[in-house]
Formats: C-alpha cells, structure tokens, sequence
C-alpha cells in the first residue's frame, strides 16, 4: 500500500482533469489538496457545502460525491481476520479507493454506483458476514494520516463493492447501459447551420436520425469536392490531401442506418455519374476494329505479297482513326461521383478506369468487412485497393491476362456504411489482437451512433416568417437536394481558372496557427492510448481530417441559399476550422464509445452479451465454470492461441460483474464464475 507523500500526490494530480474519477478527487480532497472539483464536494456536518478554506473553521467536514447516485461503503475487518491471509484480504482491497488503520481495525472505503434502493440492499450484507463491519454512507468524513491510495482507480458498481466482501447472496441484476450514452450530440457548433439543415430536410422527409443524416451526407459531399479540389496546410507543405471521407453509421437494427443513407444518396443523384454503356461499347468495338485491320497489315507485310504495304504501323493506326472520326460519337466527360454497391475486383478496376470519384455504399457493413478479410488472394487484392484508395494519391496498377496493364493515378474511393454493434464487435477485438490492424477501421474517420434526437420540424429555430403554415417547404431553400443540385452545377476550377488537375486550397495564416495550437492538444489525447489501441490510430488521423473538414465546412459557408451557388474558396478561414475542431470532439467521444477509449466500449458490451448467451445455455448443466474451463468450449470470438481466449472471456466476465449478472466464487481451491439465476432468464 502507498503511504500520503507529495510524490503519490503528485501521481494522482498526473490525470487530466477530464479523466479524472470520483476516486481520484476523493485522494487529492484526503492530501490536502485544493482544486476546482466537478465530481466530489466538501460539506459540514449539517450537509452544507463548504469551501476548502473554510476547512479550518469547520469542526467536521465530509466529502460527497456530486452525482447522488454514487456512494460510500466501509468495509471495517479486524486484525485476526487480516491475519489469517494476508494475500487473500489484498486480493479482496485491490479495488477499495483507500485504507486506514483505526483502532486495531482496518477500514477499506470503497466508491460505489447505484440506487438508493440499491443502498438498502448493500446494508443487508452485514448479516451474512458477521467477520466484516459494513457501513453505507452517502459521505466521509476528510482525513488526512495514514492513507493508502488504489492501483485502480474507478468508481465500482454496487455488484462489485458485494463480491469484493464475499456477499453470499444475490442482488437483482441491472440492464446493461446504452453505451453511446458517453457519445456527444451534434449542435449548432459541430457543424455549419447550412449542413445541419440539410440533414434536418432529409428527416422532416421521413428519417429522423442526425447523426446518421450528417454523416452521409458529410460523406457524399466530400467524394464529390474531391474532383476538383485538394487542401493543405499551406504552400510549403510536403501533401495536398484529397477531402474525401469515410463514414460508418454503426447502430443497432431499426435505428434509421439504411434509410438515412438512401435518402441522402436520393438527394445527390444530380451529382452522380453516369455511364453511357453505349458508347463504351461502341469505343470498344471500334478498338477492337483498329486492332484487326493492324494484324492484317502486319500479315500482308511478313509474307511479302505486297511491297509497298511496308508502311509503319502508327501511321495505319492513325489512317483508321481518321476514317473512323466521322462516324463514331465523341465521347463526352461526364462530371461527378460514380455510385456503387459492387465490391467485385473486375467491377471495381473497370468503375476505376472512369477517372472519377468512386462512393461506395453498404447497408450491410459486415458483408463489407467480411469479404476483405478473407485469407485467400481476391480479399487481399480487394483490401489494399480500397486501403491504398483512401488517401487520394495513390496509385494503382491493374495487371490484366488480355489487355494492356492499367496504371490509375490518384485512386480516390470513399466508403459509407452500415453496421450493427455485435457485427462490429468481432472486427474490433481482431484488430485490438493485431489481427488485421491495417488500418482499415481507422480510415473510417467519421463514425457515429445514433445519439442526437430529430427535434420536430426545423421551422421555430430557421424560419423568422410569421405565416409557418407552409410547414418545411415555407423555409428558405437549404435542403439536401438543392445543395447537392448546386453543388453538382459548380465548376471551382473554371472560376479560379485554374490549370492544373486540382485546385489547391490553403489554411489562412490565422486558421493555421490555430490548428497548431489545437494539434498540441491532439497529440497529447493520443498519448494516453498505447500505439497498439485502435484510439492510438483514430486520434492520429484526425490530423489530416481537420484539414479536410475545414474544406467541407468552408464550401458550406460559401454557399448562398437565396441564389443557389457557390462563392469562390480562396481559403480556410478560422471558423470553417473552429467549426472542424468542434466536430472533431464529437467524433472523437463516438470513437471512444464505439473503440473502448475508456476499458469500455460497444465491442466490449457486445462481446460480454455473446458471452452471457453461452453461459445461459451452460448453467442447465453446468452452473459454475472457471475461465479455463470456459476457454476450451472454443466459443466463437473466445477462442485463439496462447492466452488470447483467456484474456477475452475474462475481460467479459468483469463487464458482466458490473451488471450483477455473474461472481466468483472460491469453489475446491479455484475461482469459478456463477451465473445469476435471474438472468437465465433475460
């Protein structure tokens, strides 16, 4: 146990205050320690708050935890029952916020979560273990000699501070949370108001899910920039970044993925290519037309019948051309981003050939990844072109049996999905195992949940004008379906007459050094992740998001509702970059709920319901298992070599404790896990 010294103090004052726990505040309040805390509050005897000077005029004073659904528990052992295991009574305090000697005893104090019918349940475990003295208490009161600290800093759960004294009997199991709980909703600052009211158009339509409605369309807006633009830093700067995004709606069933992604994909059809298969074909016969009246030359001239046929052969190609040239249609080069469901590689490198943006969409994301992790060839093939297709500079280089090789520059493809969390899941714990950790699910750089709640019709916060009656189509023309109508008539690199292949948009200088200051913050959030955490690689790729969102949000913010078009984009202004910064947050907190930036993700929650599902199938028989036992049943997404099945299962196994849903018990010398009768039945 660690003694109070300033170097402990100084180890607890090391977490950023936004990761900081009621734990945490509750040591640094004990070390005497003053700072502004959010999670715990000093009180008087009476309950009256007080402030940390005003400590010395109180004759007592207590600490409380802000949040009224977290509390104290004190667990007061005797000396003998210490005595008689040492190692056991350690395992058993591992997870107490701190210790203290009184009187011969020793007193653990552990944080707890839950109800106050919670707390009435807790009391009764002082009957059952007649050994320990159990106090509930809403406060502490402030001491500050012989603290010891926790390794493991966190709040428990009322589940947990009971098998942590070996409660004997069964508390009722609570409901797993809604992780995207922890995930922000989309406001006014996160994006500009002209993209919130597209979205906003989209769900008075019939869909009202904004997080998946700007996502999509923040998708589709920026695979269709990418043909004319790039941006960057500014002119020295080594990259000029294609701003196209991936985004993945991840959600469970009924929750609007599939309809939202239409709907905006309905409202950019003015924006999408389309092939004229007829002339492609008539381009390919007359190919094929040239290429046989070449072999027929070179026939004639091998077998010498006719001398002056020695002609060369790029000046009969050039003599068919011209006869053809009169009646062959000109090809004409369409605008805008091709549309495709279809991940074959055939398909794929032939849409490529286009030379224009690709979108790819799936409602079903799990097809999706499935069909690029495969082992075989086809599946690696598919995975590095949409890896290396992502960025918008690479190149790629199509060998074929029957044709001439293929060399396709500045590949540019984006990816909008759908996925169900348990579908997610399995993709998830590979790539934190390193299983197929390429960077692929990082690519997906604007990932949400369904978070933000549609709020009626937009009219009462858009539309100052009196008569309302009109409903939607009575605001000024901001809906998806315009702008993308706009966006597919606007040609940027005509109006800045412009010569090269993209037009290259540059931070102003005051944008600029803001995003620097901003990127100080950037790298010391990804710190606090191993480069082995998939946050580690998302946090990593918001470098260049940041750029390319400022370009998105500027062309927003150039956009004129009344007159339908564009202002020209010299540059990224601070508030497209501020705009970007905010949104960056966001996605960020959706990131940590969807990863596990906090111990406890979607993949986390899913994987311990995949595991609950074995175990209620295992208790008719079999009611208490030890993790090795579970291990070798070789479940799916617990299985895998060395400790990797161990690890799993036990990383499920705590989530469930939480909930109350399973404990350990020492059973014949081993520590097994029991499953709570009442959920068998869940």
């Amino acid at each position: 146990m660690v003694t109070n010294n300033m170097k402990t103090l100084s180890v607890v004052k090391a977490c950023p205050q936004n990761k900081r726990t009621i734990v945490h505040e509750v040591m640094m309040l004990l070390m005497g320690e003053s700072q502004s805390f959010n999670q715990v509050r000093l009180v008087d005897a009476n309950g009256a708050k007080i402030a940390f000077k005003e400590i010395k005029q109180a004759k007592v004073v207590f600490i409380r935890p802000c949040n009224t659904d977290q509390f104290f528990v004190k667990a007061i052992w005797s000396k003998g029952d210490v005595d008689l295991g040492l190692e056991e009574f350690a395992y058993k305090m591992k997870r107490a916020t701190y210790c203290y000697k009184r009187n011969g005893s020793l007193v653990a104090v552990f944080c707890c979560e839950g109800s106050k019918d919670d707390r009435n349940q807790l009391k009764s475990i002082k009957d059952s273990l007649p050994s320990c003295e159990l106090i509930v208490s809403s406060k502490i009161r402030l001491r500050r000699s012989g603290i010891a600290l926790s390794s493991d800093a966190k709040v428990l759960t009322i589940f947990e501070v009971a098998n942590q004294v070996e409660y004997e009997g069964w508390l009722e199991p609570k409901s797993f949370e809604n992780v995207s709980f922890y995930a922000k909703e989309i406001n006014e600052k996160t994006i500009p108001s002209v993209l919130l009211k597209m979205a906003k158009s989209i769900g008075v339509a019939g869909n009202n899910n904004l997080d998946y409605l700007v996502s999509t369309n923040i998708g589709l807006i920026s695979t269709i920039l990418t043909q004319d633009f790039r941006v960057s830093l500014n002119k020295n700067a080594p990259t000029a970044y294609a701003p196209n995004i991936w985004s993945m709606n991840v959600g469970h069933p009924a929750t609007g993925k599939t309809p939202a992604m239409q709907m905006s994909f309905e409202s950019a059809a003015s924006c999408m290519y389309r092939r004229d298969e007829n002339q492609e074909r008539k381009e390919e016969m007359v190919a094929k037309a040239i290429e046989r009246r070449l072999k027929n030359h070179l026939n004639k001239t091998l077998s010498d019948d006719e001398v002056d046929m020695y002609l060369p052969i790029d000046v009969i190609e050039k003599e068919c051309e011209q006869k053809l040239l009169s009646i062959v249609p000109k090809s004409t080069k369409n605008r805008g981003v091709y549309m495709t469901t279809d991940t074959t590689l055939p398909a794929l490198y032939q849409v490529m050939t286009l030379g224009c943006p690709i979108a790819y969409m799936g409602d079903e994301g799990g097809a999706f990844l499935k069909g690029l992790e495969g082992k075989n060839s086809v599946s690696s093939a598919m995975r590095a072109v949409f890896l290396n297709s992502e960025s918008g500079t690479g190149h790629l280089n199509v060998s074929r049996a029957t044709k001439n090789d293929k060399l396709i520059k500045n590949a540019v493809v984006s990816v909008t999905l759908g996925i169900q969390p348990d579908v997610l899941a399995p993709f998830i714990n590979n790539a934190h195992a390193g299983i197929g950790n390429d960077g692929l699910l990082n690519r997906f750089q604007f990932m949400v949940l369904p978070v933000t709640a549609f709020m009626g019709s937009p009219l009462s916060s858009y539309c100052k004008c009196k008569n309302t009656s009109g409903g939607f189509s009575r605001l000024k023309p901001i809906t998806s379906k315009k702008f993308f109508d706009a966006l597919a008539m606007w040609d940027p690199k005509r109006e800045a007459n412009y010569k090269g292949d993209h037009l290259v948009v540059y931070f102003s200088s005051k944008a600029e050094e803001e995003y620097y200051k901003w990127l100080v913050y950037l790298k010391s959030e990804r710190s606090k992740y191993s480069p082995k955490h998939l946050m580690h690689s998302q946090i990593g790729k918001y470098e260049v998001l940041a750029c390319k969102l400022g370009l998105i949000y500027q062309v927003a913010l150039n956009y004129d509702p009344n007159k339908q078009s564009f202002l020209p984009v010299n540059e990224i202004s601070v508030k497209a970059f501020e705009f970007a910064k905010n949104s960056i947050d966001y996605l960020m907190s959706h990131a940590k709920t969807i990863f596990g930036g906090h111990g406890e993700g979607l993949a986390l929650q899913e994987q311990a319901k995949s595991l609950l599902d074995r175990l209620k199938k295992k208790a008719i028989n079999n009611k208490f298992m030890t993790i090795s036992e579970m291990a070798q049943c070789n479940w799916k997404n617990f299985s895998g070599r060395g400790g990797e099945a161990k690890e799993a299962i036990s990383d499920a196994l705590y989530y469930l404790e939480k909930y109350g849903v399973v404990k350990p018990i020492d059973k014949n010398g081993k520590r097994v896990w029991h499953l709570n009768p009442t959920a068998i039945w869940w």
